[in-house]
């Protein structure tokens, strides 16, 4: 749309032709209007575009009751001419409308005089809605204008108009006009139906201007483009939560497993039974066993019900290891050299006896002390070479308070906890000669044979095994709650098995779980009722939109 300025042409020739005495009226009379009708109907600078001449030709014929055939006649002629012997002969202020039409036009109106535009003149209440109509139509780009004429020409046999020619965008205006004449404020309305109904609903800004000028209350509607994306995310949505409720409902049961294998590594004492670990037999499928640094084992399974234990006392007798001098530690064992101590679930306690002779002046305080480590790498790497009582060993579990020098027997006792491999280092400083004498009481599991579900030997030759947990496949049949697994072996050093537990699948079945699906139906039952308000809403507004214009159609035939 052409936007000109002007201002400055106006108010150079408006100046040179006003003199002092004249009245505001006699003023819009002066050379300066003239000139200015000249630049606008120009095609330099300055001049209104086609369809602005056509726009405020049709103003001339729907406003000003003037013929069309004369209309077109001078608009052969001039836009001048059209605005002297047209718009000045059929209204008493013809520079005032002029000036009221290049507004409603969006002409740069900076530097002109603003129109009076009456609030109770017909006239402009009728020019005003024809161009907010015309500027709309002008405004549309070319596809959307294609929308919006063959929607009143061609689709549907043509909602108005029917099968006609139209020669360009303001001829379509002009033969809406004749077909619907717009007087009333209140036939915007009708304008808003027409660009809701063909599609371009995009346009509808001109006509919210309109209705703010006229202080029209407007109602909300749903444009066809917002509603139906609303729509389809909220189908997008419910079809997602209703695929999910249909996998809980519907889909197969699947195997699951209950727990991840469990893989640990386990010490196993010389003449000792050593418990291992329990197992849920409820849960767990199968335990293999494998022997790590032993030549011979046996591991086996008792329920945990059947444990049993007993009190084992160790009656006074000398540490089976070194005393005399030395400056080594010295291992502490009440059964064989180096071998470790174990306690069952009962406990124990263990009582050292130390005859002390110290031959080392210098080192009275802190000259022995006792400490306890948990596994067999650890202690033989403490009683390889010298220590000092008063420094801690790395990892180390259990230490006694430092003891003097002075000589004499030293008497103490030590609580073992439960279920505990330990063994036992006495740490002295140089020149030292010391006598160990043990004594004690601790708990042992009972070897109850006769209860045993199953057992596997581990040799040099098969240094594997599996024990069957899962009631199911064992031959035990009634196995319940936990399986405890057992090792002991008679030759060599303290060795190691290491136990991998696998567990079983259970089968899962997701329509169990149907009641968390609740929620989830809730909401897709309020989704459903969303879109079901926004379908019935944007239906009945499109119905009545609809109805208003076949409304207009039936008047305009019973008119005829």
């Amino acid at each position: 749309m052409a936007q000109g300025d002007y201002s400055a042409k106006y108010h150079k020739l408006s100046s040179e032709g006003k003199s002092e005495d004249e009245t505001p009226q006699q003023a819009r009379s002066n050379p300066g209007i003239n000139e200015l009708v000249k630049t606008l109907g120009g095609k330099g600078a300055g001049g209104l575009s086609k369809d602005q001449i056509q726009a405020i030709a049709v103003c001339c014929r729907f406003a000003l009751d003037m013929n069309e055939v004369q209309i077109q006649s001078l608009l052969n002629e001039s836009f001048s001419e059209l605005f002297e012997r047209g718009i000045k002969q059929n209204h008493t202020n013809p520079e005032d409308l002029l000036y009221f039409m290049l507004e409603r036009l969006g002409c740069n109106m900076n530097g002109l005089p603003c129109s009076a535009s009456p609030n109770d003149d017909d006239v402009y209440k009728q020019i005003d809605i024809i161009l907010t109509l015309a500027t709309t139509v002008i405004s549309m780009s070319e596809s959307d204008y294609n929308k919006f004429k063959r929607f009143h020409t061609e689709q549907n046999g043509g909602v108005l108009l029917g099968h006609v020619d139209i020669k360009h965008r303001c001829d379509l205006v002009c033969r809406l006009l004749e077909k619907k004449p717009l007087h009333a404020e209140g036939d915007i309305s009708i304008v808003s139906d027409w660009l809701q109904e063909s599609g371009c609903s995009s346009y509808q800004q001109k006509l919210r201007d309109y209705c703010k000028r006229h202080r029209i209350k407007v109602s909300r509607q749903l444009e066809t483009c917002t509603c139906c994306f609303i729509v389809v995310v909220l189908l997008i949505l419910c079809s997602l939560m209703i695929a999910i409720i249909l996998n809980l409902w519907f889909i197969p049961s699947i195997d699951v497993n209950v727990k991840d294998p469990q893989n640990q590594t386990y010490p196993i004492g010389v003449n000792t039974t050593i418990k291992l670990d329990c197992f849920d037999t409820s849960i767990t499928d199968l335990v293999d066993v494998s022997s790590l640094t032993l030549d011979y084992a046996t591991v086996y399974a008792i329920p945990e019900d059947h444990i049993s234990t007993h009190l084992l006392v160790l009656p006074y007798i000398y540490n089976k290891c070194h005393s005399g001098h030395s400056s080594l530690p010295i291992s502490i064992s009440y059964f064989d050299c180096h071998e470790p101590i174990y306690t069952a679930s009962g406990g124990g306690t263990l009582n050292l006896f130390i005859d002390l002779v110290n031959s080392n002046p210098d080192r009275v305080s802190c000259a022995m002390r006792l400490f306890g480590f948990s596994n067999d790498s650890d202690y033989i790497s403490y009683t390889r070479v010298a220590r000092d009582p008063r420094d801690d060993p790395p990892r180390f579990v259990y230490s006694s308070d430092c003891y003097n020098g002075s000589n004499g027997t030293h008497s103490f006792s030590i609580t073992l906890p439960r279920d505990s491999l330990l063994y036992f280092v006495l740490a002295v400083v140089n020149q030292t000669e010391v006598t160990v004498s043990i004594s004690g009481n601790i708990s042992a599991y009972s070897n109850a044979a006769k209860y045993r579900v199953d057992e596997c030997h581990l040799t040099s030759s098969n240094k594997y095994c599996s024990i069957v947990i899962n009631p199911k496949k064992s031959r035990y049949k009634n196995n319940r709650g936990n399986l405890c697994l057992f090792g002991n072996t008679t030759i060599g050093f303290e060795g190691k098995v290491n136990l991998f537990a696998t567990f079983i699948t259970k089968r899962v079945y997701p329509q169990k779980y149907w009641i968390s699906s609740l929620p989830l139906c809730g909401l897709t039952l309020i989704i459903f009722f969303v879109l079901f308000i926004i379908i019935v809403a944007y239906c009945r507004q499109r119905r009545n939109r609809r109805k208003r214009i076949t409304g207009v159609t039936k008047g305009q035939v019973h008119a005829k």
